[in-house]
């Protein structure tokens, strides 16, 4: 494996108060605009104030202290004694003043200054190593726990309110899901866990960056952080293989053929790991990674492969680098266009609706993936926009038929089973009758699943998708939940009533 760059291994690395105070001055010197110069002007204003208080305590203490003890112990007066000798009288020999002290070298002495947390912390967090987990001294040591954790690492806003372990069983008994939902995702869990590479990766049969994205994904949305009890050191290794794949241009290496895929999803995962737990180092590697993303978006507010600049533009791509997008909003990046990149993306998915109201895969049409259409809009906040009606109306009847022999289903089936989620109402409750309890009768006893159809034969690939769509209950909060209006209210109104006892199953 290749070693991390220069900045990033001196943001990683342990240091003593010394060296990062000489990184801190350097970094100051920098232009405004680079990231050791945000990280220098970050931990200065860390450490100055905790500094001066320190120093105003101390010497608070030393003083009121001294008066103590010499208010307790004054100085007895001397005692000379003097032996008188008849005739003659001895006095006491002279007493000769003590000699000047000899010169000394100042004893420099290491001060320990605790960062300011916002939050109520606990102690540094060194998660422990579970039995089976997998080590490997060859990958380059990557400290993610040397900065404080705090209690409740999860940040309860926006669409992550449900993911902590009081508030999933809540939402799995509101949004309907069936008995053995919860068991299925942790015999998933676990099944990706003992499947874990040694350096932290998942692969394809080699260590991959989107295999191990999604696998990320996976914890993340069960409320899993390195803090975890059972699962923290997998979550620890897999965010240290995914920052080691970045270069120093921001992008990943081990993305597949198109590279455009897995760039997005490693930064989707990335950034949810950085929402969640708020790792400060995370914050760079993030930034980096969607200035990527912003940049290789075309004047159209599409994206094609490997970012391209020509005249393709591709649904499929386009949906994970929107996903990567909204996470990053979650977590309040500082990244140059990220506004206007969402606005613009919801422009260039829009441009390839068809004529029935569903999206294009190349070009404007009505294919299996309006579901990825959908949601990216619902998650850039356009949930209510026409043409996600649209959308909505066109996938009504959509239902799952895991023998179908179609291309791609458990693909299409992650994207369709959100945008219904997000919908809410009638549409969720019977996409639900059939998705949750097929989920749970073709997982296989070890805790994975496997579709033969094609692009889906790796179990990781196979077992990450499901294991998502298991945990859509609490993995985002509904769309429909946060706005003014519910979402399932508008479609009731603009959509053109069904015939009830009329199912299409296309997927």
């Amino acid at each position: 494996m290749e070693e991390l760059n220069d900045y990033q291994s001196a943001l990683l690395k342990k240091e003593t108060f010394f060296e990062k105070l000489d990184r801190i001055k350097a970094g100051l010197k920098e232009d405004p605009e680079t990231g050791e110069y945000k990280w220098a002007r970050n931990e200065f204003r860390r450490l100055i104030i905790p500094g001066s208080i320190t120093t105003i305590c101390l010497a608070i203490i030393l003083t009121v202290l001294g008066m103590i003890v010499f208010d307790q112990h004054e100085p007895a007066p001397p005692n000379f004694e003097v032996t008188v000798v008849e005739p003659e009288v001895v006095e006491p020999p002279p007493i000769e003043p003590p000699e000047p002290p000899e010169e000394y070298e100042p004893v420099e002495m290491e001060v320990e200054v605790t960062d300011i947390v916002s939050t109520e912390v606990t102690d540094v967090v060194t998660p422990e190593v579970m039995e089976n987990s997998p080590t490997d001294t060859s990958v380059k040591p990557v400290d993610i726990t040397a900065v404080m954790m705090v209690n409740s690492p999860i940040v309860l806003r926006n669409l992550f309110a449900n993911r902590s372990p009081g508030q999933r069983g809540e939402a799995l008994a509101k949004f309907g899901a069936p008995a053995g939902t919860e068991d299925a995702v942790l015999k998933a869990l676990r099944w990706l866990k003992r499947n874990q590479n040694q350096n932290g990766s998942w692969d394809m049969g080699a260590p991959d960056t989107a295999m191990t994205g999604l696998a990320l994904m996976c914890y993340l949305a069960h409320g899993e952080t390195p803090q975890s009890k059972e699962f923290g050191h997998t979550v620890e290794l897999a965010i240290k293989f995914l920052v080691s794949q970045q270069e120093k241009d921001g992008n990943f290496k081990n993305t597949g053929g198109h590279h455009v895929y897995g760039n997005a999803i490693a930064n989707y995962a990335l950034c949810e790991a950085y929402a969640m737990t708020r790792i400060y180092l995370l914050k760079e590697v993030c930034e980096q990674g969607i200035k990527v993303i912003v940049d290789g978006q075309q004047a159209e507010g599409t994206w094609d492969y490997n970012y391209s600049a020509g005249p393709r533009k591709d649904t499929s791509v386009m949906a994970w680098q929107a996903q990567a997008l909204k996470a990053a909003k979650i977590c309040d990046l500082d990244v140059d266009n990220l506004d206007s990149a969402i606005t613009n993306a919801v422009k260039g998915f829009v441009s390839m609706q068809g004529n029935q109201g569903g999206f294009g895969y190349t070009s404007p049409g009505n294919t299996p993936l309006t579901g990825a259409a959908v949601l990216s809009m619902q998650l850039l906040n356009k949930g209510h926009k026409e043409e996600i009606l649209k959308g909505l109306e066109y996938m009504y009847d959509w239902r799952m038929d895991w023998d179908k022999p179609i291309k791609n289903p458990l693909y299409h089936w992650y994207y369709i089973t959100q945008a219904k989620f997000q919908t809410g109402g009638g549409e969720w409750a019977e996409w639900n009758k059939v998705m949750s309890p097929t989920l749970i009768a073709k997982q296989s006893p070890d805790g994975h699943w496997e579709h033969s159809a094609a692009h889906e034969k790796s179990p990781v690939y196979s077992t990450t998708l499901a294991c998502l769509m298991l945990e859509v209950y609490y993995r985002h909060l509904p769309t429909f939940k946060t706005s003014d209006q519910p979402v399932e209210n508008i479609v009731k109104e603009q959509i053109i009533p069904k015939d009830e006892n009329k199912v299409i199953i296309i997927l």
